[in-house]
């Protein structure tokens, strides 16, 4: 069954529809559909949830770096779906980062250091 669909998964419009919508505004259809396709295609398969679609995660060398999208099963004799680009959440690091004590231990101790010498900080 002929498909004319180019690489490892079959692009649906609403897989499109997000790209442009959450990730790169402004483009055409045919230039989101050719990067979903070709980020698709240097893609590596994270994990299967529940109902069987998979997630995926796309190459850092991308005009997206480390998509991720969302997987259908693929139908009798086609490609699986790209059926979807989900939002990425940015997330703040995590109260237990190592990094992130230290540099508020920094402040705090640059904070109180110069406080202290400055001479608005006496009180008469």
């Amino acid at each position: 069954m002929k498909t004319g669909a180019i690489g490892r998964f079959y692009v649906s419009a609403h897989a499109i529809t997000r790209y442009i919508e959450r990730v790169r505004p402004g483009i055409a259809r045919s230039v989101a559909l050719a990067e979903l396709i070709r980020i698709g295609n240097g893609a590596e398969k994270l994990k299967t949830l529940e109902d069987g679609t998979e997630l995926w995660r796309g190459p850092k060398k991308s005009p997206a770096p480390r998509l991720l999208f969302l997987v259908g099963p693929k139908s009798e004799g086609t490609l699986p779906v790209m059926r979807t680009v989900p939002v990425r959440k940015k997330q703040n690091p995590s109260p237990n980062n190592y990094m992130a004590r230290r540099r508020e231990a920094r402040r705090i101790s640059f904070c109180s250091r110069h406080l202290a010498d400055s001479p608005t900080a006496e009180v008469a």
